[in-house]
C-alpha cells in the first residue's frame, strides 16, 4: 500500500482549486489520413523494443474506421511493435522480438468521432500483453496476425515508419513508459498533466502547441515533454484551419501525475474526486470508521469535536491511503450565515431555495466538482430548481452576497 499525499482545501478556496483542477488538455493533433504523420529517430530507451517492459497510452478521436496506425516503432525488421485499429475500429498490438511474433486485438471497439484512451501494457519477462481502453482492461479476441514493417531505427505517431497506412482524426497525450503499468494506473493517470520527470516516463507528447485552428506554420516539430527530448518532425501537415493542424482539444486534464487523488473540504464536508472504493479512518483511534464507505464524508456528524482523518481508495489492485489531516481548524461552515434556505433535503424532483436579503451568482457542484447548474442573476425571494433528472447523490450550493458566500449541502434521492 502506498502513500499518497492528499490536498485538503478549505471552503474558501474550494471553487477556486476546482477550475483549476479541472482545466482543459490544451491542444490535439489533427492528422488528415492522407499523408501527415509524426516522425522521430528510435528513442534510445525505447530501443531494446520487445526485450523491455513498456506501457504505451495515448487518446485518439477516429474520423474513419479503417485499418490504420496508431503507434509504430521499428528497430529492424525483426524488432519493432504496432498499435492499430482495424476496420472494425478494434485495437490492435503486435510485437516482434529477433523474428518471434506476438499478437493480441480487442474484442471492444472505439467509436467514430468520439475520443478514447488507448493503452498497451506489454511484459517482456512474461510474454504478456494487455489492452486496456478507457480504463477498463479489453476481452481479446482469439487468433493471430501478422504486421508489415517500415523503415528501421524510426518511430512514428499516426502511421508506420514509412509514412504508410495513415491515421485519420485527432491525437493527443501520447506516453510511452519503460514498466508494467498497473490496469488501474492507466485508469487513473489517463487524465493527468505530466511534467516530464516522472519514473520511468520515456516520452511524452502533450500536442499543447501553437493556437488550435489558426495559422501554426511556425510549428516544425511535436514537442516532446519528457526527458528523452525526442521531438518529432511533423510530416506533410498544412498545420492552418481545421485539418491536419493543431486544435483546441475538448479533454479535461483533473490533476498532475504526480498527485492525482484531490480531498476537497466544503465547509463541514470532505469528498475525493478519485474513484473505486473508499474507507474513512479515525487517525487518532487509527480504526475505521464504521459504515463511511462513500466518497463524502461528514465528519461533523462523527465527531462534534473534529479530529483527523484519511481516506483509502481502492481501485482494482491499486490501493491508496492520505495521508491523515486535522479538520478541527475547519469545523462547520462559518461562511454559512443562514441567508439561504433549502428544502427538502433530501430531494427528489423539486429543490425549493429560499433567501433572506439577496443573493446572486447560485452554483450547484457534483461531488467531483463538476459544475450542474448556474444561476447568473440575483434573486430576493425564492427560486426552483428541477433535479428530477440528476443522478443520485451528494451535491453542494453555492451562492454569494457582496461580502460573504453560503454553501449548503444536498442530496439527491
Amino acid at each position: 500500500m502506498s502513500r499518497i499525499k492528499y490536498f485538503l482545501i478549505s471552503y474558501t478556496l474550494v471553487f477556486l482549486s476546482i477550475s483549476v483542477n479541472a482545466q482543459s488538455a490544451g491542444n490535439s493533433l489533427h492528422l488528415d489520413g492522407v499523408d501527415d504523420y509524426v516522425s522521430l529517430t528510435l528513442p534510445a530507451g525505447f530501443s531494446n523494443i520487445a526485450g523491455g517492459d513498456f506501457t504505451a497510452e495515448c487518446w485518439v478521436k477516429p474520423e474513419t474506421i479503417i485499418f490504420s496506425r496508431i503507434l509504430f516503432a521499428q528497430l529492424d525488421n525483426s524488432n519493432f511493435m504496432s498499435i492499430s485499429i482495424n476496420n472494425n475500429g478494434e485495437v490492435l498490438f503486435y510485437i516482434q522480438n529477433n523474428g518471434a511474433d506476438f499478437s493480441i486485438q480487442s474484442t471492444e471497439a472505439i467509436d467514430v468521432n468520439d475520443w478514447s484512451h488507448v493503452a498497451v501494457i506489454w511484459d517482456a519477462g512474461n510474454t504478456e500483453a494487455k489492452i486496456v481502453i478507457n480504463g477498463v482492461e479489453s476481452v481479446l479476441a482469439v487468433g493471430f496476425f501478422i504486421s508489415s514493417t517500415g523503415t528501421n531505427g524510426q518511430m512514428t505517431i499516426g502511421a508506420r515508419t514509412d509514412g504508410a497506412q495513415p491515421f485519420s482524426g485527432e491525437i493527443d497525450e501520447v506516453r510511452i513508459w519503460s514498466e508494467v503499468k498497473e490496469v488501474c494506473e492507466i485508469d487513473i493517470y489517463g487524465r493527468s498533466e505530466i511534467q516530464g520527470d516522472e519514473f520511468g516516463l520515456i516520452v511524452s507528447y502533450s500536442c499543447n502547441q501553437g493556437v488550435g485552428g489558426m495559422d501554426n506554420a511556425s510549428e516544425s516539430f511535436l514537442m516532446d515533454a519528457g526527458s528523452s527530448s525526442a521531438n518529432g518532425t511533423l510530416q506533410n501537415f498544412s498545420l492552418s484551419g481545421t485539418e491536419s493542424n493543431f486544435l483546441e482539444s475538448p479533454l479535461v486534464i483533473d490533476h498532475f501525475y504526480d498527485d492525482p487523488f484531490v480531498v476537497m473540504s466544503m465547509g463541514d464536508t470532505l469528498l475525493t474526486n478519485y474513484l473505486g472504493t473508499y474507507q474513512w479512518t479515525d487517525c487518532d483511534l487509527n480504526t475505521p470508521i464504521i459504515g463511511e464507505t462513500d466518497a463524502v464524508f461528514f465528519p461533523i456528524d462523527y465527531n462534534v469535536q473534529g479530529g483527523e482523518f484519511s481516506v483509502t481508495v481502492t481501485n482494482g489492485t491499486c490501493v491508496n491511503t492520505s495521508e491523515c489531516f486535522d479538520f478541527q481548524t475547519f469545523g462547520i461552515d462559518p461562511i454559512d450565515n443562514s441567508k439561504m434556505v433549502i428544502s427538502p433535503n433530501p430531494v427528489n424532483d423539486q429543490l425549493n431555495i429560499s433567501v433572506l436579503g439577496e443573493l446572486s451568482n447560485v452554483e450547484v457542484y457534483d461531488v467531483n466538482g463538476q459544475v450542474v447548474f448556474v444561476l447568473n442573476e440575483s434573486i430576493n425571494e425564492k427560486i426552483t430548481i428541477d433535479v428530477s433528472s440528476w443522478k443520485s447523490g451528494v451535491y453542494f450550493i453555492s451562492s454569494s452576497t457582496e461580502v460573504d458566500t453560503s454553501i449548503k449541502r444536498f442530496v439527491k434521492i
